[in-house]
């Protein structure tokens, strides 16, 4: 009979604390509109830009693409190339391709928008194309957990064997696709602070690159990837970018930041825009895994 009477109290307690709920609307002002510029150039994919604007809070979908906007791409402090719009709104493209060891920033004009986007002008730091090692081969491998590398669920895996340069000061990212299809929600970055000048891929070492798997025994899959070299601010930026987008709001999760990139206002040098525009040398490669 105790045990009854305190659930009975429980439920009317509970049912009390849920009827005396209000509803509380809080009141989010709209933030003010800013401009946004990402893009690179590489040593053989030519460059992009896209331009849009911030959006607010709450607000669903892509942010605002800017159409109308000049885009000029400069080496060395000379322009090079203007940069063409796209089919995609808010795209910006050229068939220029950068060359290692020079510097490379852009130039928008963005016309006004509306009365919340006055036209401005804006451009990105200066960023040097640096070097990319060459992939030496992809091999597919079965591996295990007594393989060389090691895994944990059998199978087989994609394997990429490479040179790095000798020199400490090299950051890479890497970019990987399933069939032609890009791996999106993935920022996988490396430098060579640990292994710098080594080959990977020796067995007495450093074992090859596990980049794929495992691979559907069942189905012919295709495993293509891309190494993109960085500047060490373009490191830092993509892997602050990586730490807000993957965060899942744990308890040891950093807390949310904003993060400046390389824009700013060409006419007031101290107000920063959103985004990053670097350069790239490419290094690719894949391997198709036949059952």
């Amino acid at each position: 009979m105790h045990r009854i009477i305190t659930l009975l109290q429980f439920l009317w307690i509970t049912g009390l604390l849920i009827s005396c709920q209000d509803v509380t609307e809080i009141d989010v002002p709209d933030s003010e509109t800013a401009v946004s510029i990402s893009g690179r150039i590489t040593d053989s994919k030519g460059g992009y830009v896209t331009v849009s604007t911030t959006a607010n809070y709450f607000a669903q979908g892509e942010t605002p693409r800017i159409d109308g906007a000049r885009v000029r791409l400069f080496e060395d402090g000379f322009m090079v190339a203007e940069m063409l719009r796209d089919s995609v709104p808010g795209l910006y493209t050229t068939t220029f391709n950068g060359t290692i060891g020079k510097s490379y920033e852009i130039e928008v004009e963005i016309p006004e928008v509306d009365a919340t986007l006055k036209a401005s002008t804006w451009r990105s730091k200066p960023e040097e194309l640096k070097r990319v090692f060459e992939i030496d081969s992809i091999n597919i491998m079965e591996l295990n957990r007594n393989s060389v590398p090691q895994v944990f669920n059998p199978g087989f895996y994609a394997l990429m064997y490479f040179q790095e340069p000798p020199g400490v000061g090299d950051a890479y990212r890497i970019t990987r696709w399933k069939n032609d299809s890009l791996f999106t929600q993935s920022i996988f970055l490396f430098d060579d602070s640990n292994f710098d000048g080594f080959y990977v891929g020796d067995p007495a070492g450093i074992p090859p690159f596990n980049y794929y798997g495992r691979f559907d025994e069942q189905e012919s899959d295709s495993a293509g990837i891309e190494i993109a070299s960085l500047t060490r601010e373009y490191f830092d930026f993509l892997a602050l970018v990586a730490n807000q987008v993957f965060n899942v709001g744990g308890t040891f999760d950093p807390p949310p930041e904003t993060i400046i990139g390389n824009i700013y206002n060409a006419d007031k040098p101290d107000e920063f825009g959103f985004g990053y525009f670097g350069a790239s040398a490419l290094s690719t490669g894949g391997i198709r895994y036949q059952p």
